[in-house]
């Protein structure tokens, strides 16, 4: 199944429930194989969302699911609350410029993406300012990831690049680069599910380059390069969990900015690093800078 071009959205689902055998009670999941919406080579075939489904019920799974898209949200998922939804795909990839790629909250979930990437994200269609947001996701299936994405680009989103809120799902990510973002690049918020990442690089924000708040499950980040942070290269806040970063250099650091920020933090596991090298912008002490603040 696919749609090549449209001009005001690819596929919307508006109140639906999907249930593969009514007769049987609870909601029977619905296989839907593939599904291919616009080109990941030319997003501009399809303008608005590509895929939204939009408080929705039952179950539905995909094969591989590719979207390429421009001026909305590559996939828009809210469920129906009095009911829930569940939703999964095994593979594919996910392209959108001018709009946030994935905008998911809430939803049981289990999918797999090898490419997810979104450009220009500033509110376009039915999603925010953030170029990704991932939000109260809980695992479809027992002891499964809620979410892979194997490689994950965000730039020039206007708020932050990465919003993960409030998940109990582990979800993981390969490669992933945020550049030129209004906001945070990675923001961390609440999540007790366990969150990895792999080599991570992000330049240019207007706020802190990685933030975590209040997360309780672990967090780990590969090798990390951070250049330009608004305000701090990492930032760690109230009750946090064990948090581990691998090789990792903040450069750019601003007047007044903090390489890696403990302020206000209470941990409650480690946090490690296996290296860490912190340099102002220009190579030089910016006034009122801090490397560590504890």
């Amino acid at each position: 199944v696919g749609v090549s071009s449209a001009g005001a959205g690819g596929v919307l689902f508006d109140g639906v429930t999907f249930d593969a055998d009514p007769a049987t009670p609870g909601n029977q999941r619905v296989s839907a194989g593939d599904l291919a919406i616009g080109s990941t080579s030319n997003p501009g075939a399809v303008t608005g969302d590509g895929l939204r489904l939009n408080q929705v019920s039952g179950d539905l799974a995909f094969a591989n699911l590719t979207i390429g898209n421009t001026g909305g949200t590559g996939l828009f998922i809210r469920d129906n609350p009095a009911s829930g939804f569940s939703f999964g795909n095994t593979g594919g990839q996910i392209v959108t410029t001018g709009g946030a790629a994935l905008d998911v909250d809430p939803i049981a979930m289990a999918s797999r993406f090898a490419s997810v990437s979104s450009t220009g994200a500033s509110g376009q269609g039915s999603g925010g300012d953030a170029g990704i947001v991932l939000a109260d996701i809980v695992a479809r299936d027992f002891a499964t990831l809620g979410l892979q994405i194997d490689s994950l680009s965000v730039t020039g989103a206007a708020g932050n690049g990465l919003t993960i809120a409030r998940n109990t799902a582990a979800l993981s990510f390969g490669s992933t680069t945020i550049a030129n973002v209004g906001g945070t690049g990675i923001a961390l918020v609440g999540n007790t599910g366990a969150i990895s990442f792999g080599a991570t690089t992000v330049s240019g924000t207007g706020n802190d380059a990685v933030s975590l708040t209040g997360n309780t499950g672990a967090a780990s980040f590969g090798a990390t390069t951070i250049s330009g942070p608004g305000v701090a290269g990492i930032d760690i806040e109230g009750a946090t969990g064990p948090v581990t970063f691998g090789t990792t250099t903040i450069s750019g650091l601003a007047a007044n900015g903090v390489g890696v920020d403990f302020n206000g933090a209470t941990l409650a596991g480690p946090v490690l690093l296996s290296s860490l090298n912190v340099t102002g912008a220009g190579g030089t002490p910016p006034a009122g800078s801090i490397g560590i603040d504890l």
